[in-house]
């Protein structure tokens, strides 16, 4: 059996996200939301921009 090692460039462009897809405006709208999430539970929640890297 053979591992492939796949880059985290070749994770992303399998979800055919592109930058038209991207709304920073709404993003800065949730931020405060998602942080109040973030701060009622042990869960782990976090973000990734792969535009700006």
């Amino acid at each position: 059996m053979s591992v492939k090692n796949t880059t985290p460039q070749e994770l992303w462009s399998s979800q055919r996200i592109s930058s038209l897809d991207v709304d920073y405006d709404f993003w800065n709208a949730k931020r405060e939301v998602i942080q109040s999430f973030a701060q009622m539970s042990k869960s782990c929640i976090f973000t990734v921009d792969v535009f700006k890297g």
